[in-house]
């Protein structure tokens, strides 16, 4: 039997407070935590199997891999069930603050945990490409469809049966601490008359059956395929999966590598091999990618900011798939601050964020990601000194790539493995430092930035050298400043895909940092993905 989750976890157990007469919120928070997560991760592979089931119908429009399935969303279930974690922050503060057993993650942590799991588990049994869809047997197909359905409902046995434990403890209070709270993921360790044991022998089955007449080493080539014993490992990777969700959506800090199998033999490892989410960018230079970028990131209606260019947080940004932030910094009042030149204004929004505020979560990100590159974009009103002062003070200065211009950029598996994967551009020109990298001499260029409608649209060079190495596509629109109701009607394709597309052409450049307001209007990350060729839905 797998080595119990209470055993690896009391020794890193958090020491909290007993609950108390006023922990109603945080009870609440820990089980609806529980609960959305587990339903965004069931979203997410039930839209795995659909890829799956379409591909084998030849009834797929244009995905290329489940990662562009997924990010395409097509019947908008991921969205709800992101929403539905989202709106965890409606329960007070206790929910994203503290509750009285286990600490709560920042609720973007627990969104990007959650979605990320559904990929996983499928680049757990077809590879680090989770997948080709177009173009796949028919047979194939099928099989896949029907293993990773299997998985996915495995999963959610399991999650069901943690929550049932979770919602008892909480009730009659046996459950104080993280090692308490860990006892209910024994429930994974299914006795043989168990919902769960019966679902995993239904994924058995699907390999035995469904399977059957294929060679598994092509049809289920991930990191089972050469087991012996591939129902077996894909349910120990489930395990994984499932632990390493529930250790994110608590922070249980759990050691989900002995859990999954019983031994610490590296099997269960947040790293699959995806660079940026994709194993086909790991081989690519720096320069050409294209990444998902915010235009003035900090300033998000969720933290009620004064005209905001964005609907989310940074960290939901991040979580989401952004790469690349342009923030504002100045110097006020005696601190330095995030804010969009107006940095004094009174009144109930928001106008400015301490600057070590808006790093922290660029570190938290970081620490959470090991295998993604981000990119700073400075619009800076500071010195270098009180720059460099402030990178360090918040424990970035470990992440910070240096790049001479006269060298060819590193690829982002290079980066990765160096942990020099924060890239900082600024518009000071009197920048010296070999991380700060000042954006108009040598390495970028861009598109104007103060279109008012679509019509004033152009690929024209504004500042910076259309010879420089690295291309920003700014596609906003300003009028008197940015709005939903503007990236609504830029931010959907094929307008939006079109442009990029015309711009690379007539520039001979692929548009690296592709910029917008409002992420999640329209497709920039289906735009970003279709540059990088990794195929996504319309």
């Amino acid at each position: 039997m797998a080595t119990s989750f209470r055993t690896l976890l009391i020794a890193a157990a958090i020491a909290l407070a007993p609950a108390s007469a006023r922990a109603l919120d945080g009870e609440s928070c820990i089980l609806a935590a529980s609960k959305a997560s587990a339903k965004l991760t069931r979203a997410g592979l039930k839209d795995a199997a659909a890829c799956f089931k379409s591909a084998s119908k030849d009834s797929l429009d244009a995905c290329h891999d489940v990662a562009g399935c997924l990010d395409a969303d097509r019947k908008g279930k991921l969205a709800k069930a992101s929403a539905k974690l989202e709106g965890l922050g409606d329960l007070g503060a206790a929910c994203i603050v503290r509750p009285p057993v286990g600490s709560a993650a920042e609720l973007p942590t627990m969104v990007w945990a959650a979605r990320s799991q559904a990929l996983a588990m499928s680049t757990d049994a077809l590879g680090v490409d989770a997948g080709a869809l177009v173009g796949v047997d028919k047979g194939v197909a099928r099989c896949r469809q029907k293993v990773v359905g299997a998985m996915g409902k495995l999963f959610a046995a399991g999650q069901k049966s943690f929550a049932k434990c979770l919602k008892s403890g909480l009730r009659d209070e046996s459950i104080v601490d993280a090692a308490t709270m860990a006892i209910c993921m024994d429930g994974f360790s299914a006795t043989p008359d168990s919902k769960v044991a019966k679902i995993a022998d239904k994924l058995a089955a699907s390999v035995a059956g469904d399977c059957a007449e294929l060679d598994l080493t092509t049809a289920l080539p991930g990191a089972c395929s050469a087991s012996g014993d591939v129902s077996g490992c894909l349910t120990a990777r489930v395990r994984c999966r499932a632990c390493q969700a529930i250790s994110n959506t608590h922070a249980l800090d759990a050691d989900c590598d002995a859990f999954d199998d019983g031994s610490a033999n590296a099997s269960c490892s947040a790293d699959d091999g995806r660079c940026n989410e994709a194993v086909s960018l790991c081989d690519r230079p720096f320069d050409q990618v294209a990444y998902a970028t915010t235009h003035n990131a900090f300033s998000n209606f969720d933290e009620n900011w004064a005209g905001p260019n964005q609907t989310h947080t940074l960290g939901r940004q991040m979580a989401d798939g952004v790469r690349g932030l342009m923030l504002d910094v100045y110097n006020f009042d005696g601190g330095v601050f995030l804010c969009h030149g107006v940095c004094n204004a009174g009144g109930p929004k928001t106008w400015r964020e301490p600057f070590s505020s808006g790093l922290a979560k660029i570190l938290a990100f970081l620490e959470r990601r090991p295998a993604e590159v981000l990119t700073l974009i400075f619009e800076s009103y500071i010195d270098e000194a009180t720059m460099e002062s402030e990178l360090l003070a918040a424990g970035l200065g470990p992440y910070l790539h240096e790049q001479d211009p006269v060298d060819p950029w590193p690829t982002l598996a290079d980066m990765i493995a160096s942990g020099k994967r924060l890239v900082v551009f600024t518009d000071d020109g009197s920048a010296t430092l070999p991380w700060h990298h000042y954006l108009w001499s040598t390495f970028a260029w861009e598109t104007h930035f103060s279109a008012a409608e679509p019509d004033d649209f152009s690929c024209a060079d504004n500042r910076g050298e259309p010879a420089n190495d690295l291309f920003i596509l700014n596609h906003f629109l300003t009028d008197p400043i940015g709005s939903i109701l503007l990236a609504e009607q830029v931010n959907h394709n094929p307008f939006f895909i079109d442009r990029a597309l015309q711009c690379q052409a007539e520039s001979g450049k692929l548009p690296n940092f592709v910029t917008v307001d409002f992420h999640e209007v329209g497709d920039v990350l289906s735009v970003t993905r279709s540059l990088n060729g990794l195929g996504a839905c319309p």
